[in-house]
């Protein structure tokens, strides 16, 4: 089922004219290669850092280790391909969100807390397979569209709708982005899309101690991870797909609209409430 605002904002695709179709001057496209730039240096500096500054990164409650996760400290020899690429897509992904918890520089993707999924998944193709500069920046392009449909026709804040709408949207961006750069079709792109945001449907948003730390940034390298294989699967099952982008997207609106307040980046349930039980919050989650 083709969604009509996936249509509208793809049907240039084929054209070989994303920047275009994604309505981008020449000053936007400027702003779009300044993204780019600004997400390859932030993981690369964090996977790479002055050993004086890296001797002991702790902010909150996390030591950061995006940098150990890259290197591989551990048993090399015995590393699979698929074990290698989840430690570098979470190392990139943890990179990111490291650089967000101590207020380093990150591009909102679409926002803070969701700030790894997308440079992970584009590093990972500049890195590891050799992607060039030029077609990781067209995907970028579609990333921003996804993102932008998503932040138009529903929401990105997880204080409105609760992590589903943060990491749900930038699986998806980061899905789309892929699903793109490999040449798979308009149909795929779309469903790679709604594949990832239906299967964050729910989520919460319940940081520990109020840091975006526990669970966002473990959940970061997750949904990268996720993002690839929803593109993948999209190009098995798209032919089948009952349920369209704009579908999906709505229904998270929804979903988030009916999520408690405790489950909307409060702190006062779910992890966050078994984690500090006692610490800050009574039975009642009052502040103590």
């Amino acid at each position: 089922m083709k969604s009509e605002t996936m249509k509208k904002v793809t049907e240039g695709i084929v054209r070989g004219h994303v920047l275009d179709t994604a309505g981008c001057t020449d000053k936007a496209a400027d702003e779009l290669e300044k993204v780019l730039e600004t997400i390859l240096f932030e993981i690369s500096d964090c996977v790479n850092p002055v050993p004086e500054i890296a001797s002991d990164l702790t902010v909150g409650v996390l030591r950061f280790i995006a940098d150990t996760l890259e290197k591989n400290l551990n048993d090399k020899e015995k590393e699979t391909a698929e074990l290698k690429r989840t430690r570098l897509l979470t190392a990139y992904a943890y990179a990111t969100s490291e650089q967000n918890a101590s207020g380093g520089m990150i591009v909102t993707a679409p926002t803070c807390g969701a700030s790894g999924v997308l440079p992970a998944v584009l590093y990972y193709l500049y890195k590891q397979e050799n992607v060039n500069e030029a077609k990781i920046l067209e995907g970028l392009a579609i990333a921003g569209l996804i993102g932008n449909l998503v932040k138009t026709n529903a929401s990105i804040s997880g204080a409105e709708c609760g992590c589903q709408a943060e990491i749900g949207t930038a699986c998806s961006m980061a899905a789309a982005a892929y699903a793109y750069i490999k040449g798979y079709s308009i149909d795929v792109i779309e469903c790679a899309a709604e594949i990832a945001m239906e299967h964050h449907l729910g989520l919460t948003c319940d940081p520990i101690y109020g840091y975006v730390q526990i669970p966002c940034i473990e959940r970061n390298a997750v949904a990268a991870i996720r993002a690839i294989d929803s593109a993948n699967m999209a190009s098995l099952l798209y032919k089948d797909s009952k349920i369209s982008f704009d579908l999906v997207v709505e229904t998270m609106y929804e979903t988030g609209k009916d999520l408690g307040s405790h489950y909307r980046e409060t702190s006062k349930g779910g992890l966050a409430k078994k984690y500090c039980r006692n610490k800050f919050y009574n039975d009642n989650l009052e502040e103590e």
